[in-house]
């Protein structure tokens, strides 16, 4: 399994590197996209329009990666928010509703599609992660916004 963090610009300050550091000793490959993402929402002002190419642009980059390792398998950190919005109609959300309809993956697994935030905090706190990472948006950042890709 390789850990792939999509860095697209649109993080708070700093946040892509406190993800880098944090996750270094997994050697999470980042892979910077910014001119990507922003190219993708140039001049859209729906917002909606801009979460699709949103997730969009994210499908494409990880098929990128996958394809140098050969991975088919997409691994991401949807939770149940997500879904309960993009499923509702309520607004798309770039791993969710945001998805284009054709992918390159066999499959994409979504290990924390059934929890919410706290529960997400829970698991992050038995796995260990530093509190830093657990108490605020980083480790909701991370599941957002990055997968792993398994052959």
């Amino acid at each position: 399994m390789v850990p792939v963090y999509v860095d697209s610009g649109l993080m708070r300050q700093f946040e892509s590197d406190r993800i880098e550091e944090l996750f270094k000793e997994i050697s999470v490959v980042r892979v910077n996209a910014e001119d990507r993402f922003l190219d993708a929402i140039k001049g859209i002002t729906d917002p909606e329009d801009k979460r699709k190419n949103v997730g969009e642009t994210f499908i494409r980059v990880f098929e990128e990666e996958a394809r140098k390792i050969g991975a088919d398998t997409l691994i991401q950190g949807t939770i149940y928010p997500d879904r309960i919005e993009s499923e509702g109609g309520i607004k798309a959300h770039h791993n969710v509703g945001g998805l284009p309809s054709i992918i390159e993956f066999a499959r994409i697994v979504e290990p924390l599609r059934d929890l919410y935030k706290d529960e997400v905090r829970e698991v992050a706190r038995a796995l260990g992660l530093p509190w830093r990472s657990v108490r605020g948006c980083l480790i909701r950042d991370l599941a957002w916004r990055s997968g792993s890709l398994e052959k």
